[in-house]
């Protein structure tokens, strides 16, 4: 555990945390020989999971770069306009960026100017912000009959759901609820935190999930690590490297709840700005992608121990709220797939140098599981500490 220097922030200016401290693009992936290796790595991945050519799949990562810092900005701008984002489905495509009502021309003139294909779209009847509030609303009521619940904005502007652990007949919702929203009924359980099998840190010498991203406090400087917040009684971190005695963890705090599941430790040991991309890799982290940029059919990477392999999926949702065993828990990521096992919870995941969230777990959302992960840029409302870089 060491300190690093930090500006405090007063009171005010709590709510500009996640810009100031925890946010950047995505990197260019060219200034910088770690960044570019990283960046590299991550494009054969996709490359050869969707048979684009890796020259097309470089520069469709670079146009998500792009896409993403626009809508963060934008989002900002316009918070009660700004209805989300969505990068093209395939290299040289047309992204889009959708808005409540019609389209501001200042972000007509923003998006001209970013040089790359997008197609703003005017007319959606719900902003980002109220399709949010309308998923965690949806979850919250559908919670008082079903002991497992799901939610998630979709790129259309609807809110599915998922419930279990309940009537066979799903009820009713309220007027206010119930238009452009979908539920269903789930073969099994809606929910399935990640946290058993084999992986690297540890409850009382047992295994029990994955190491995340080192982070710092933000009012002192005291550096940590971060995990998901359900893994329970974590003590201690097992080394990779042989020989090595094990790291005793202190528990820090912890976060379940509307910014997302995660806690963090402090040791003893140094830790610092890297992360594990593979099992035999490390690297710096170089950015913190925006919650903003954070698009739909973005690209993503996460690494878990007990899966103890990199895969990358793109973004399905981006905002999901999950209420199970009296946790609600919401602004979470939902990626297509489900590409993780048991113990891979509090995994990183990533993009070149750029870190993205922390694995939380599973959910199911008509009609297949889904990876989900808590933002690392909403570390420094969930926790007080952000991910160092």
């Amino acid at each position: 555990m060491h300190r690093q220097r930090w500006q405090a922030a007063t009171g005010a200016a709590v709510a500009m945390l996640v810009a100031a401290v925890a946010t950047g693009p995505l990197p260019a992936g060219a200034a910088d020989p770690a960044e570019s290796g990283g960046f590299a790595e991550d494009v054969a991945l996709v490359a050869a999971q969707t048979g684009w050519a890796p020259a097309a799949t470089a520069a469709h990562l670079q146009v998500q770069g792009t896409l993403g810092e626009l809508a963060d900005e934008l989002a900002g701008r316009f918070p009660d306009r700004y209805a989300g984002a969505r990068l093209a489905a395939v290299p040289g495509g047309v992204s889009q960026i959708w808005f409540k009502g019609p389209v501001p021309p200042a972000a007509a003139e923003r998006v001209a100017a970013a040089g790359i294909p997008v197609e703003l779209v005017g007319g959606r009847p719900e902003s980002a912000a109220e399709l949010r509030d309308r998923a965690e609303a949806v979850a919250k009521y559908l919670a008082t009959a079903y002991a497992e619940v799901a939610a998630a904005v979709r790129a259309d502007g609807w809110v599915e759901a998922a419930v279990s652990g309940g009537p066979a007949a799903v009820p009713e919702l309220p007027p206010a609820l119930a238009a452009r929203t979908s539920v269903a009924l789930a073969p099994g359980g809606v929910v399935k935190p990640e946290i058993v099998g084999g992986t690297w840190l540890e409850d009382g010498n047992v295994f029990e999930c994955t190491g995340g991203f080192t982070v710092f406090d933000i009012w002192t400087g005291v550096t940590g690590l971060a995990t998901a917040g359900h893994c329970t009684g974590i003590d201690e971190w097992d080394s990779p490297a042989a020989g090595v005695a094990d790291v005793a963890l202190t528990f820090r705090g912890e976060h379940l709840g509307v910014f997302g599941d995660v806690q963090w430790h402090t040791s003893a040991d140094v830790e610092p700005d890297d992360f594990y991309a593979t099992n035999g890799s490390t690297r710096d982290v170089a950015a913190v992608q925006s919650w903003g940029g954070l698009t739909f059919g973005s690209w993503w990477c996460v690494y878990g121990r007990a899966s103890n392999s990199r895969s990358c999926d793109d973004v399905y949702s981006t905002f999901a709220v999950t209420i199970a065993l009296g946790n609600f828990i919401s602004s979470l990521i939902a990626m297509r797939h489900d590409n993780t096992v048991g113990g891979d919870s509090g995994g990183t995941w990533s993009w070149g140098n750029t870190a993205a969230g922390i694995h939380q777990g599973d959910i199911w959302l008509p009609f297949r599981t889904r990876n989900v992960f808590s933002v690392a840029a909403l570390l420094p409302l969930a926790l007080g500490v952000a991910v160092r870089q």
